[in-house]
């Protein structure tokens, strides 16, 4: 994988942005991980995973254990969650470590990525062309609510001229092709559906919901969660929201069978 490539799909910066709005401390961080009386550890070959804080919005250090010394390989915000969705694998894109992966599927006719965050632990489980069950939450990196200019467009030209086209209630779920976990999405605002804390965070519950256009019905639904800082305006019920999140999970019922990594 060429240096390029690394730019547009190996990286956890958006992630930590998203986790602490604004300034902070990664280095730091990672040490308060690791060095926590409840921090729990599952080494799986050459990798360990450790995982702490508070759920279900936590932090996961990956480590690289060597003869020698033990390597801080990665680390990224961890949702522990229980939403299954079974997706059918399309593709598999392991990073250049060996431990990290996004993962491409469908769920019916709708196409899916996401960010593996136990990848490290299940990934000679997987097969391409068969469908898993995963746990899967969103991590917002925006949030916002759309102005009234934003709301009505008006054609200049055409057979609508001068028309006003209202889109407060316009949904889309859009792909950030760059970094094929996150993506980009517009729908009407419901309501928060909780709120939970995390290292000093305060982080909001948006249940986010990817209908079918020929049922309405939808297809996938997943709790995103939005730190309470970065969210723009006073959203209120049917106000149409718009911003960026990361989709995350991890395979269904590996707390059952590594039951002393998470606690």
């Amino acid at each position: 994988m060429n240096n390029e490539e690394n730019k547009k799909y190996e990286g956890q910066g958006n992630n930590w942005t998203a986790f602490f709005a604004g300034d902070h401390d990664i280095k730091g961080f990672i040490k308060h991980v690791v060095e926590s009386p409840g921090s729990t550890a599952k080494r799986n070959g050459d990798f360990s995973g450790i995982i702490n804080l508070q759920g279900p919005v936590k932090a996961l250090v990956l480590v690289k254990v060597n003869p020698e010394n033990a390597e801080v390989y990665s680390a990224y915000p961890f949702l522990q969650i229980s939403n299954r969705v079974e997706i059918e694998i399309e593709k598999i894109d392991e990073w250049s470590n060996g431990a990290e992966a996004v993962i491409s599927g469908s769920v019916g006719h709708a196409s899916i990525s996401f960010f593996d965050t136990l990848y490290f632990l299940n990934k000679g489980k997987y097969e391409v062309g068969k469908k898993y069950i995963f746990e899967i939450g969103a991590l917002a990196h925006s949030f916002i609510k759309r102005d009234e200019k934003d709301l009505v467009m008006i054609p200049d030209t055409g057979p609508l001229k001068g028309e006003k086209l209202y889109t407060h209630k316009m949904t889309s779920f859009l792909p950030v092709h760059e970094y094929p976990s996150e993506f980009q999405f517009t729908c009407p605002f419901v309501n928060f559906s909780g709120e939970a804390n995390s290292y000093e965070q305060n982080f909001k519950v948006f249940p986010f919901w990817l209908r079918n256009n020929d049922t309405d019905v939808p297809v996938i639904t997943f709790p995103m969660y939005i730190n309470s800082k970065i969210i723009k305006g006073d959203p209120k019920t049917n106000d149409s929201i718009q911003g960026v999140a990361s989709l995350q999970g991890y395979l269904a019922d590996s707390f059952d069978e590594v039951n002393e990594l998470l606690k």
